[in-house]
């Protein structure tokens, strides 16, 4: 049942930005009670008004695609691979304790690995990573070639253990993950398989795989973020399609799963770019969103041999918006 508060979104109006930079992520700090967002190899932190940017010679290589989520275990945001902006899987991880960012060095670690799904099982302890894409090579533009995982691993603070991949989902990489609070479960949602989009659910109890089929199920499309909204006691799904040429508008669909069943929000948004990070500020009970706005920049003095105009480069610009 839908809550009777009314969130609405809204564009803030911020002197200070983060770079504008595809593939990045959002989480939010729960110890320090601030929001920490990783962009092209920078870390930014937000407090509720204003971004302020780390200064830290020791950090993470920039990188797409980035894994991200708050460890309860270790009370720190933890950074897990993604693909680097060579096109390189990567496999590092690291953890930010809110003065700096510290890399690990478990003698066991999942296989270099991009687009996977990741979150915190807080009842057992564990930081789940699942799927993504291996062996990929992004240098040659937009082809992707590599193999798509189905693979399960658990972070327990100091060591990295692989689940048997009997039970487990289907292989994907794009899908959301994001721990029910109110049910102590992990959720998978969607992603990108062999087949195409996908709209599949699945639960992880902290042991084994199970899969959902309830009567609803948001559409399969691109791109989804995921997160879980204390004062709804939800999961927050915010779909996106693109409504304008060149990717220049974005509509966006809300969906709220209760533990049984998906209803849609009653207002959409429509937002000049795409969310490239979301998170739940649990203390000022705020959506954050990174939006990157922008696109390829036409050139209407040149034409192509079919009668089209030429690009040019992207021209992106950064905004920041909230659902309170």
């Amino acid at each position: 049942m839908e809550s009777t508060l009314q969130y609405h979104w809204q564009r803030l109006n911020l002197s200070t930005l983060p770079p504008p930079h595809r593939g990045s992520s959002l989480v939010f700090d729960r110890k320090r009670q601030q929001t920490v967002f990783v962009a092209g190899g920078t870390t930014w932190l937000w407090n509720g008004q204003i971004w302020s940017k780390v200064q830290s010679q020791n950090v993470p290589s920039a990188r797409n695609t980035t894994h991200l989520v708050y460890d309860a275990t270790t009370e720190c945001v933890l950074l897990f691979g993604g693909i680097g902006v060579d096109g390189t899987p990567l496999n590092d991880l690291w953890l930010w304790d809110g003065v700096r960012w510290m890399e690990q060095q478990p003698s066991a670690r999942p296989s270099p690995v991009g687009g996977a799904g990741i979150a915190c099982h807080v009842v057992n302890q564990q930081v789940i990573v699942f799927g993504g894409i291996t062996g990929f090579d992004g240098r040659n533009g937009s082809n992707r070639v590599g193999t798509l995982s189905n693979e399960t691993w658990l972070w327990d603070g100091s060591t990295w253990t692989e689940q048997p991949t009997r039970g487990a989902p289907p292989a994907r990489m794009g899908g959301q993950m994001v721990y029910d609070e109110a049910r102590a479960q992990t959720l998978l949602f969607g992603g990108i398989g062999s087949t195409g989009y996908l709209n599949d659910m699945w639960l992880w109890n902290g042991t084994a795989w199970s899969q959902l089929h309830p009567d609803i199920l948001p559409p399969a499309r691109a791109r989804y973020q995921a997160i879980f909204h204390e004062q709804l006691q939800q999961v927050v799904l915010l779909g996106e399609t693109i409504e304008g040429s060149n990717q220049s508008q974005r509509s966006y669909q809300i969906w709220l799963w209760d533990g049984t069943s998906w209803s849609r929000y009653s207002t959409d948004a429509v937002m000049p770019g795409s969310v490239e990070g979301l998170a739940y500020d649990s203390i000022r009970d705020a959506t954050i969103a990174c939006v990157v706005a922008g696109g390829k920049e036409v050139l209407p003095t040149k034409r192509t041999g079919t009668g089209l105009p030429e690009l040019a480069a992207s021209i992106l610009t950064a905004q920041t918006w909230i659902w309170e």
